[in-house]
């Protein structure tokens, strides 16, 4: 069982950013801090998800530095940060292996290496000022499962 400590050492609500909130796995989390009283953000790229009064919504390209350092300052102006996780993924096309080529490689590349670093870089000042910074990355390795089972890679 997943729980989140909702409060600090010194009693206030933690506060979270969820990079990829709206697929799956990102809302899920999402969801489960705020039943366990985190206070979360959550990013989407593109088309913004059911609203949901309870968590704070925010576009973000993660790919996109000046995106991120923009939205990032203006949360972390107004917020003290204590957990970010990061679970995002390029859009999911099935795609016989032999037919990928170097774009379908770097898409992913940018969101997933690219955006990591910028979502970091970002931080960096925020995490070097807190004693305490909980950091998680979500990778999936269902796509090597699905590659040699099927033949297509569903994720790079």
């Amino acid at each position: 069982k997943i729980y989140f400590l909702p409060k600090t050492s010194n009693g206030v609500n933690k506060i979270a950013l969820i990079i990829g909130g709206s697929g799956d796995i990102g809302k899920a989390i999402a969801h489960k801090m705020v039943q366990d009283g985190v206070k979360v953000y959550s990013s989407f790229y593109g088309k913004k998800p059911n609203n949901d009064p309870s968590i704070n919504f925010f576009n973000l390209d993660v790919a996109d530095s000046d995106s991120v350092k923009k939205e990032f300052s203006q949360i972390l102006s107004k917020e003290n940060v204590d957990i970010v996780v990061f679970s995002v993924s390029a859009e999911i096309e099935n795609k016989p292996l032999l037919n990928l080529s170097w774009d379908d490689y770097l898409k992913h590349l940018n969101i997933q290496v690219k955006g990591l670093f910028n979502i970091i870089e970002a931080l960096k000042g925020h995490i070097q000022l807190k004693k305490k910074f909980k950091f998680s990355n979500i990778i999936l390795f269902n796509q090597i499962l699905l590659l040699f089972l099927t033949g297509f890679a569903s994720y790079i």
